[in-house]
């Protein structure tokens, strides 16, 4: 009896350490996520200023006002222990954020956009790997007269909840034909020892009219890029800071709907 006893208590004790753990993971999360919020929203770029729709599109279901992603990479590499000796580190952080403001003409657009599905976190590892993601989301509605309603964007909704991967969904209330969505997905990969090349694709077109889409990269002075334009997109802008950086820029404006 004292055993079994003794036995629970570890139990519960074990049972509390789980919670709070998870409890100051929640509370982390949500302060990089304020922290992500307040950088987006305080983007100084005209495009997202922009709230009238040309004539011509006043019969499409939605108008693609902005979309902007910013795109940077860095890395860094060291030596460390793996059980059998050390050898080298190299450690990546990638980050993505895309900005998007769509005017809903409809009922057709406002039900697309009713929520928004993300993967919140994912996790893989091996002996000398390990990756982890992380995203955030941001959500405003902007209503006709100028009233800016910001979403709880992290009262959020787990579709999959697991130690390796969480997926999740925020719901967009009061949304409404006539509105304007304002929203944004930021991912942090932090890559170990990844050597692989990492293929990337910028979409100069959309199903909707785009009144401006644009993307700029920062790589850090490890990187070298190699780039290919198709279809008549315009040519990327690539340059170097004083840091060494790489630095990629390509826009286009007034893109009617594919």
């Amino acid at each position: 009896m004292k055993f079994f006893i003794l036995s629970l208590a570890v139990f519960i004790t074990a049972g509390f350490a789980n919670v709070n753990a998870q409890s100051k993971d929640t509370e982390k999360y949500r302060k990089e996520s304020e922290q992500m919020r307040q950088t987006v929203w305080t983007w100084d770029k005209p495009q997202f200023k922009v709230k009238s729709v040309p004539a011509q599109y006043n019969t499409a279901s939605k108008v693609i006002l902005a979309h902007h992603t910013e795109l940077t990479a860095d890395s860094k590499s060291k030596f460390a222990f793996y059980g059998l000796g050390f050898g080298p580190k190299k450690e990546q952080t990638l980050t993505e954020v895309t900005r998007e403001m769509i005017k809903v003409n409809d009922k057709t657009a406002v039900t697309e956009y009713s929520e928004l599905s993300f993967t919140q976190f994912a996790r893989t590892s091996g002996f000398y790997s390990s990756d982890k993601t992380t995203s955030y989301v941001g959500v405003r509605v902007i209503k006709p007269n100028g009233t800016i309603k910001e979403i709880n964007a992290d009262d959020i909704v787990l579709t999959k909840d697991e130690s390796k991967e969480k997926k999740a969904k925020v719901a967009i209330p009061d949304l409404q034909p006539g509105d304007i969505l304002d929203y944004f997905i930021a991912t942090e990969q932090n890559l170990t020892n990844d050597m692989s090349n990492k293929p990337y694709r910028v979409l100069l077109f959309d199903d909707a009219p785009i009144l401006s889409l644009s993307f700029h990269a920062q790589l850090g002075k490890k990187y070298a890029i190699e780039y290919r334009s198709y279809n008549g997109a315009p040519e990327l802008q690539v340059n170097k800071n004083e840091d060494k950086d790489i630095i990629v820029d390509v826009e286009k404006t007034n893109i009617p709907p594919f």
